[in-house]
C-alpha cells in the first residue's frame, strides 16, 4: 500500500470498514462501490474528492486501476461531445454571441470543469465554495489541480480563470459594466492562454460560485438547481462548432474624423446655437403651459 497521511489513513480505513459490513471487496474497487461509499457518508466537496483520490491511490499502489467515477450529469458516448470539446465551444466574450451568452458560458466552463475534469456530481459542484479554490502558487479545486492543457479553447485552467474574472463583480453586487469590459473581444488572441495572467482578488468576495443566470446575463438569487445543472450539460455536451473570437473594432471618426480646428470650432458653435434654440422654445414651451393652468383653475376646471 501506499503511504498515506493521517486523514487520508481515516478515510480508508472507513472506506474498508464499509466495505467489509456490505460485503463489498476493497480492492479492486468500482466505480459503484465508489458511489454508494460516496452516498452512505455525505460530507463536503473537498473531503468526497479527498476520499476519491485515496482509494484511487489504494488501487494504483496494487496495479489494479480503480473505475473512474460516473458523475450523474456528465454524459458518455459517442453521441455526446467529451469535456475538452465542450469546454472549446462554450462562449467567452461578448463578440458575437452578446453578453448574457458570455457570462453563461463562461459559468458553464466552470461547470463543466467541476463535473466532466474533477468527477464531482451535481450537488458537489454547487457546495463548492471561495474557499475551495486555491489560485497561487498552483490552480487547485478541493485540494485537486486544474491543470493547464496546450489548446487554450480546451484549457480547464482558463475555464476556471475566466470565469473567476467575472463571478466576482456578478454577486453579491451585480456590476454590469465592469463584466463587459472582462468579457470584451478586444486584443485577445484565439490562442492566448487566461490562466496565466493573474486573477484579482475580487472572486473571493462572491456568494455562490455556480449562481442562476436569466436570459439578460443578471444573476438571480439561488445557485443554479440540480436539475438545471443536468439541462446544462447536456446542451453544453451538444456537439456544435468551436466558439471562435471574431475581429472586432470600436468605432471611432464619423463625419468629422478628418476636420480641422477650425471645422470642429465651426460644428461647436452650430450645436450651441441649437441648443441655444431649443432652451428658449422649452421656456416658451413652460410658459404657456402655466398661462393655460392658471386659466383652467380661474373658471373652475
Amino acid at each position: 500500500m501506499t503511504q498515506l497521511t493521517s486523514r487520508e489513513a481515516r478515510d480508508w480505513e472507513l472506506f474498508v470498514d464499509w466495505c467489509v459490513s456490505m460485503s463489498l471487496a476493497p480492492l479492486p474497487t468500482s466505480g459503484a462501490t465508489t458511489e454508494a461509499f460516496l452516498e452512505a457518508f455525505p460530507a463536503a466537496a473537498a473531503t468526497q474528492i479527498r476520499r476519491r483520490r485515496v482509494i484511487h491511490k489504494q488501487n494504483s499502489a496494487v496495479g489494479v486501476a480503480s473505475e473512474a467515477p460516473v458523475s450523474s450529469a456528465l454524459r458518455h458516448g459517442d453521441g455526446w461531445a467529451s469535456v475538452s470539446r465542450a469546454l472549446a465551444q462554450v462562449p467567452k466574450y461578448h463578440y458575437p454571441t452578446g453578453f448574457q451568452e458570455a457570462v453563461r458560458g463562461r459559468r458553464d466552463g466552470w461547470l463543466i470543469v467541476l463535473v466532466g475534469v474533477l468527477g464531482m456530481n451535481r450537488q458537489q459542484a454547487v457546495d463548492v465554495t471561495t474557499d475551495d479554490v486555491t489560485v497561487s502558487p498552483h490552480l487547485s479545486i478541493c485540494g485537486q489541480a486544474v491543470e493547464r492543457s496546450e489548446s487554450a479553447d480546451e484549457c480547464a485552467a482558463c475555464a476556471v480563470t475566466r470565469w473567476l474574472r467575472v463571478v466576482g463583480d456578478l454577486t453579491p453586487w451585480f456590476n454590469k459594466a465592469a463584466i463587459t469590459r472582462v468579457v470584451s473581444p478586444i486584443g485577445v488572441e484565439q490562442s492566448s492562454h487566461d490562466c496565466g495572467v493573474d486573477v484579482d482578488r475580487a472572486w473571493k468576495d462572491a456568494t455562490t460560485l455556480l449562481p442562476s443566470i436569466n436570459r439578460h446575463g443578471h444573476p438571480v438569487d439561488s445557485p443554479l438547481s440540480l436539475r438545471s445543472i443536468s439541462a446544462t450539460m447536456a446542451r453544453r455536451q451538444q456537439f456544435g462548432e468551436v466558439a471562435t473570437i471574431q475581429e472586432y473594432t470600436v468605432r471611432t471618426g464619423g463625419r468629422f474624423a478628418n476636420a480641422t480646428s477650425s471645422e470642429l470650432a465651426a460644428a461647436q458653435d452650430d450645436v450651441d446655437a441649437r441648443l441655444d434654440e431649443m432652451s428658449a422654445w422649452l421656456k416658451a414651451l413652460l410658459a404657456e403651459t402655466t398661462e393655460t393652468l392658471d386659466h383652467l383653475t380661474v373658471i373652475g376646471l
